[in-house]
C-alpha cells in the first residue's frame, strides 16, 4: 500500500502518534505558510514581469531613438521647405500687377504727351493688399503738329 508523503503521514509512519487535534494544528499551519508565502510569490513574479516589461520598453525607446535620428535629415528639409514656401507665398502676396498699372496709365495718358519718367511706390494704406501711388516726374505734353 501506498501511504501518502503529507506531514501527518510522515509522523505516523515514524510510529508517532498524531491526534485529531494536532492533524489540525499541522493542517493550519501549513495553510499559514501557504497563505504566506503566496503573496511574496505573487509579488517576485510581479517585480519579474515589470522588468521585463522595462528591458522591453527600453528596448523600444531606443530603436525609436535611432529612428528619430535616421530621419532627422528628412524633418529638416521639410521644415525649409515649410519656411521657403511661407516666404514665396508671402512674397507672390505683396506683389503688385505692374503690366496693369502701366497699360491703365498708357490708356489715361494723351496721346500727344510723353512719360519720360516714372516712380511707383507701395503706399499700404489700403486694407486689401498694396496699393501704388505713381509718380510721374518730367511729363511734356507737346501740341498736335500738323503733319
Amino acid at each position: 500500500m501506498v501511504e501518502r508523503a503529507g506531514p501527518v503521514h510522515h509522523y505516523q509512519a515514524q510510529g508517532v502518534a498524531v491526534n485529531p487535534q494536532q492533524r489540525l494544528r499541522i493542517v493550519y499551519q501549513m495553510q499559514q505558510m501557504i497563505y504566506t508565502a503566496r503573496p511574496y510569490i505573487v509579488l517576485t513574479n510581479d517585480v519579474r514581469s515589470k522588468r521585463d516589461e522595462l528591458a522591453r520598453v527600453t528596448q523600444q525607446v531606443s530603436a525609436t531613438q535611432s529612428q528619430v535620428a535616421a530621419l532627422k535629415p528628412y524633418a529638416d528639409l521639410d521644415q525649409l521647405r515649410q519656411s521657403l514656401l511661407q516666404q514665396v507665398r508671402t512674397v507672390a502676396g505683396s506683389r503688385y500687377d505692374w503690366p496693369t498699372m502701366l497699360n491703365r496709365i498708357a490708356r489715361a495718358f494723351p496721346s500727344d504727351a510723353q512719360l519720360t519718367s516714372f516712380n511707383g511706390n507701395e503706399d499700404g494704406s489700403s486694407g486689401s493688399g498694396p496699393s501704388v501711388t505713381p509718380l510721374c516726374e518730367h511729363t511734356t505734353y507737346s501740341e498736335a503738329r500738323p503733319g
